[in-house]
């Protein structure tokens, strides 16, 4: 317990130094002109005063640690709908660049309520009102100012695509009915689409009586009330095959455990766009659907229903375009099918893990097909991120030998070189970092990191590694891969946790689940539960702690992360001993519970077997959330075995998601 105790505290003071030094560097800024003293920094209290809805006083103590502090209190200020019109536009033109914009807008719309026409129209020129009132607001600037065709226009799209209440619903048909009167059926399409219930209940009295039985019927459906039947009776025979009521008849369906009815309904309903109404709202039963069908062993249907999804763009069909391939393969035998499912799919991504993921399961189309090229130049591909699940995967296929500096730069810039020191965005993330405000300060960064070009990434890196800011780093690192950017040393950040596991467990394994479960933060408690760094379920961490010699505190497994990673490493050395070192088998019942990976041995067969396909079972794992955990933590186990000064794969990697120890 003494040397845990001196560990954490030498860590603390490691860190204190490293905050030191970067601050010291910021002495130009105001911020840093205040002495490390137990007086509250003036940011503090803006903070305190804030929470207690002081705005004037909060904004008054900011602003003596300098102009961008008080303006991070000023845009929580306009993000909290409590500015003023013309405070809100010398902010936004002030800081166009600063995070979370969109929502700032939104929340400000209200303000302007009493501005004049010309601010008003100043603040929406460049993007449209995103609520009722807003638009409401921009109109009648725009009548006041002579431009009565763009007012209508404006109220038109309102109403055709936001939501209100009723009241602002009685506004809008106060002063505007005549231009909306022909738009009455689409809006009340729209609002069941988004179920929004109560305000489709609102528009019935507008629509014809046929409109309105559609209506009530999908809503009873949707809803699960009684006399659903009666309802639908009620609806006109040329709307009885409506896709809206098509759709609430499917959910109700599979709500009800009425299958085979559902899937008889799905399928009738796919044969085209038109016929789904909106393929957005079936597509998430529908992928539940294709898989559970899989399991069934009914492949062709599978194959239907997750290939008829008719969706133009977005991750489901991502993902629908994806599971379609997989089934062709796997099950159907038709690699020209999975082919073009696969080609749809990468059109769709532009992540490394996805892109990995694609071009991985083409080569293996393009192999069955006898087409070797085009199967090599796709295995090549999929390589070419090497730190991905499928990546790994395919430098295997392709012999292509792995090393520590292909997963982590030697050395990094020194991020006082950067050219992004003068940004507004960059101090703002100093002042709240030094507030202890690490959420926010990682927002402002993320965000900066959008538009930084790819070398400035690098001095970013730098900068957070520096100031021992693991989760910032992480965060920093899956930003940039959601534009297609690779940037691995961010991304799988170190944290001092590696020297404090227990004997059974592994440095590296230890980081990639913490990284997994909360990208190395602390203080989590999550819906279920599960607390800190490493989310230990507390029946878990008492026991660890009993085994351990420790006792247990709930306070200090949230919150104090030496001790949570004795606790959770303790519990992986178990699973580790459990399923004989099986690294799948580990993550998976870390995730999931070992109850459940038990079941899935017994109907999918043990994965240390020799001739189990372990990349079909991890694919056929029922949760999409352990599909994901299992391979983001066996694809960290390389990076981090090379971070750790060690051979990154001491086998080849498919090898060791079959095999034992790790």
């Amino acid at each position: 317990m003494a040397a845990l105790h001196c560990q954490c505290l030498a860590f603390l003071e490691q860190k204190l130094q490293a905050m030191l030094r970067v601050f010291l560097f910021f002495l130009l800024l105001p911020a840093a002109s205040f002495a490390l003293t137990d007086v509250p920094r003036p940011f503090s209290q803006a903070l305190t005063a804030m929470a207690a809805e002081k705005w004037d006083l909060a904004l008054r103590f900011a602003a003596k640690e300098g102009p961008v502090a008080r303006d991070v209190i000023e845009w929580h200020l306009h993000r909290a709908g409590k500015g003023t019109a013309p405070a809100a536009l010398s902010f936004l033109k002030r800081r166009p660049d600063w995070p979370g914009l969109p929502y700032l807008r939104k929340n400000a719309e209200a303000s302007f309520a009493d501005a004049s026409p010309e601010q008003v129209l100043a603040f929406f020129q460049q993007t449209a009102a995103q609520t009722a009132q807003g638009a409401l607001i921009h109109a009648r600037a725009l009548e006041a100012m002579n431009r009565p065709e763009t007012a209508r226009l404006v109220v038109q799209e309102a109403w055709l695509g936001l939501s209100m209440s009723q009241a602002v619903q009685a506004q809008f048909l106060a002063r505007y009915q005549a231009d909306l009167s022909g738009l009455h059926i689409s809006r009340l399409r729209w609002l069941l689409w988004h179920n929004h219930n109560s305000q489709a209940r609102n528009m019935l009295a507008l629509v014809p009586k046929p409109e309105a039985a559609l209506a009530r019927a999908r809503l009873a459906l949707m809803q699960q009330q009684p006399g659903v039947d009666g309802l639908i009776a009620q609806v006109p025979k040329s709307l009885q095959s409506d896709p809206l009521l098509a759709h609430a008849r499917f959910v109700w369906r599979a709500r009800k455990g009425r299958a085979d009815a559902a899937l008889a309904l799905i399928l009738e309903q796919s044969s085209s766009a038109k016929t789904l109404g909106d393929p957005p709202a079936w597509a998430e039963r529908r992928r539940h659907l294709a898989r559970d069908l899989l399991r069934k062993g009914a492949y062709a249907t599978a194959y239907k229903i997750a290939a008829q999804h008719h969706l133009s763009a977005g991750s489901k069909k991502a993902e629908l375009d994806w599971l379609a391939g997989y089934t062709a393969l796997k099950f159907l035998e038709k690699p020209d099918a999975a082919e073009k499912h696969f080609k749809d799919f990468l059109t769709s991504v532009e992540t490394p893990i996805s892109l990995a993921r694609g071009h991985y399961w083409l080569a293996l189309a393009q192999s069955q097909m006898g087409r070797n090229q085009a199967m090599a130049v796709s295995i090549k591909s999929a390589a070419s991120y090497p730190t991905t699940f499928y990546g790994l995967l395919s430098a295997g296929l392709a012999g292509r030998a792995l090393n520590g500096p292909d997963f982590a730069r030697s050395s990094l810039p020194d991020w006082r070189g950067a050219s992004f020191q003068g940004s507004s965005v960059f101090q703002a993330s100093i002042v709240l970092f030094a507030a202890q405000q690490d959420l926010l300060a990682e927002r402002f960064l993320t965000h900066m990191a959008e538009t930084l070009p790819d070398p400035q990434i690098l001095y970013l890196a730098d900068f957070l590694e520096e100031l021992e800011k693991p989760r910032v780093l992480v965060m920093l690192g899956k930003r940039a891969a959601s534009q297609g950017r690779y940037f691995p040393r961010p991304t799988f950040a170190m944290h001092p946790l590696s020297e404090l596991v227990v004997a059974g467990s592994s440095g590296e394994l230890a980081l990639a689940i913490a990284r997994q479960e909360t990208e190395f933060r602390t203080g989590v408690v999550s819906p279920v539960g599960a607390l800190g760094m490493m989310q230990v379920m507390p029946l878990t961490g008492r026991e660890m702690a009993r085994k351990l010699g420790l006792r247990y505190r709930s306070a200090r497994a949230r919150d104090d992360w030496p001790y949570n990673v004795r606790l959770g490493s303790a519990y992986l050395a178990e699973l580790n001993k459990k399923y004989d070192g099986n690294i799948v088998l580990v993550a998976a019942a870390y995730n999931a519970g070992p109850g459940r990976v038990d079941a899935w041995i017994r109907a999918s067969g043990d994965p240390r077997n020799p001739g189990q396909d372990i990349v079909h079972w991890i694919e056929m794992i029922p949760f999409q959330e352990t599909r994901n955990y299992v391979m983001r933590v066996t694809e960290s186990l390389p990076v981090y075995r090379a971070r750790l000064g060690k051979t990154p794969l001491p086998k080849a990697f498919l090898a060791e998601l079959s095999g034992h120890g790790f």
